[in-house]
């Protein structure tokens, strides 16, 4: 597995967007330089094992967070994708994506997320998220065909966690059990 980084000019790309690629490609590369990266079409690619030796998430995490500080100014989200489910708050990234768009429920949009073994298509999705967004604040950080990985920014506690997690089990009933306690990150998949 190798995390790459991918940068999306798809449908949702504006034509007044001005992003810097050469300059994001020479700071992407030194923030990945720990890592040794071969270069594929200009941006860097580490084997996973190389990025997350001391931690399956945090190197794929830190990353992240790098990316977006990097971006910060510009028209773009990033997020991880390419998401292997392995437990409630858990996944493995292999990809981290820029997309030119601000809107974070494009980052559904792009992977196409949907939940179709339970009626719900990418838009039906993005409806319940926007639910959750409205009452605690999300952060979607990762995304793929079936799964979906945000932060809460409001962790409730008590029992508006446990109405939370009722929620959360309706909504994605592959979790099995509802969760009670909340750390932020959520991670939801459907089967």
């Amino acid at each position: 597995m190798i995390i790459s980084l991918r940068v999306f000019f798809g449908t949702f790309s504006r034509t007044d967007v001005h992003f810097r690629p050469s300059q994001v490609t020479t700071e992407l590369k030194e923030l990945m330089s720990p890592y040794e990266p071969t270069m594929v079409h200009g941006f860097p690619v580490v084997s996973a094992s190389e990025l997350t030796a001391s931690d399956l998430q945090q190197g794929a995490n830190n990353i992240l967070w790098k990316v977006r500080e990097l971006l910060k100014d510009e028209p773009v989200i990033a997020y991880r994708a390419n998401l292997d489910w392995m437990a409630f708050d858990v996944s493995f990234a292999s990809l981290l994506v820029v997309a030119h768009t601000i809107n974070q429920y494009d980052i559904l949009r792009i992977e196409h997320t949907n939940a179709g073994n339970y009626g719900f298509d990418t838009e039906g999705v993005i409806a319940k998220l926007k639910e959750l967004d409205t009452k605690y604040g999300i952060d979607i950080v990762g995304a793929g065909f079936d799964v979906v990985e945000f932060l809460l920014k409001h962790i409730p506690q008590g029992k508006e966690a446990n109405k939370l997690g009722k929620w959360l089990l309706d909504f994605c009933p592959d979790i099995n059990e509802a969760p009670t306690k909340f750390k932020g990150q959520i991670a939801l998949w459907w089967d």
